[in-house]
């Protein structure tokens, strides 16, 4: 992949829960069209020339494309995501990374109306051995472990442009106020004061040191009553 390809994570560009689209984003889906239409040895060889960090910019983008399948209802980006997916070699990453993305591509699909069975199954036949495995037995696994914030750590609320993506902690979470929304506006505020929000995780723990002084027995009384973080 050519040097430029990459996003950055200073300009917030890894952050899905808001994410703006730019001309990476064409530029990496034109390369998928590209992948897909490629004989076989054609595609090993860009998987073998690919670095450590081509792999980690196409998991980003593939997280970035379940976000836009949802705001665009657009099939499209999902293909282009699961194609990025192929483009991997699974033992040179964390393979648990590509199963996160695919949760995400795989929650886009039922958003949208789309068929996750037949989307990633086209997929899987571009992939390797190994990743094409990954792929098909994530659609093998029971419901409950498909689901994003159930067993992936993430959940989708609304913004201003459409849908996006917030980390989910599994702790008790029952606002009375809409917490995320309070989130994503002090992650913007951060963003327009030069600064960077890394990540916006809702259903959080709020670790007492935090807050210690000399009275944590007064404390501890009030993490009891907090009913979402």
């Amino acid at each position: 992949m050519p040097a430029d390809l990459h996003y950055d994570r200073s300009l917030g560009d890894l952050d899905i829960s808001d994410p703006a689209k730019s001309p990476l984003d064409e530029k990496l889906s034109a390369l998928c069209h590209c992948f897909a239409t490629s004989d076989p040895s054609a595609r090993s060889r860009l998987r073998g020339s690919a670095s450590f960090d081509d792999f980690y910019t196409l998991l980003s983008f593939s997280r970035r494309s379940a976000v836009f399948a949802m705001r665009d209802r657009n099939t499209e980006h999902i293909v282009d995501g699961l194609t990025a997916i192929t483009m991997i070699e699974p033992n040179r990453i964390d393979f648990r990374d590509a199963l996160v993305a695919l949760s995400l591509l795989n929650h886009a699909a039922r958003e949208i109306g789309a068929n996750p069975e037949d989307l990633f199954g086209k997929a899987a036949s571009l992939a390797d051995p190994k990743m094409s495995h990954l792929i098909l037995g994530f659609l093998k696994r029971p419901e409950d472990e498909r689901d994003i914030q159930k067993s992936w750590g993430y959940t989708v609320v609304e913004t201003k442009a459409g849908p996006g993506i917030l980390g989910w902690g599994f702790e008790s979470y029952q606002p009375t106020y809409r917490l995320d929304q309070i989130a994503l506006a002090l992650a913007q505020l951060m963003k327009r004061d030069k600064y960077q929000a890394t990540d916006v995780t809702l259903a959080s723990d709020l670790p007492p040191v935090w807050l210690s002084s000399v009275d944590d027995s007064v404390l501890k009384q009030a993490l009891t009553s907090v009913r979402a973080v």
